[in-house]
């Protein structure tokens, strides 16, 4: 039985929080966005989870925890 489970991220500490979004930051910024402050960046990602825009995923499988795009977590249900 594969588990997944969303974690809020009010449960992670403020370095666990910072160190995952600026992980997904650094994934997702283009090479031509590089020289955008990073902490406007994890702001704006943190206002995203708060807004549940964004949600934070454990995979039990890969035992790895991820920030997604709810709409990708919600097609990658109905699969």
């Amino acid at each position: 039985m594969v588990v997944e489970m969303i974690i809020p991220y009010q449960e992670l500490s403020q370095e666990a929080l910072f160190g995952l979004v600026k992980d997904y930051v650094i994934s997702q910024v283009s090479d031509t966005e590089v020289d955008m402050d990073i902490d406007i960046w994890v702001q704006k990602v943190v206002g995203l989870l708060k807004k549940k825009e964004l949600l934070i995923e454990y995979s039990e499988v890969d035992e790895t925890v991820m920030i997604k795009r709810k709409e990708d977590m919600l097609k990658g249900s109905l699969e």
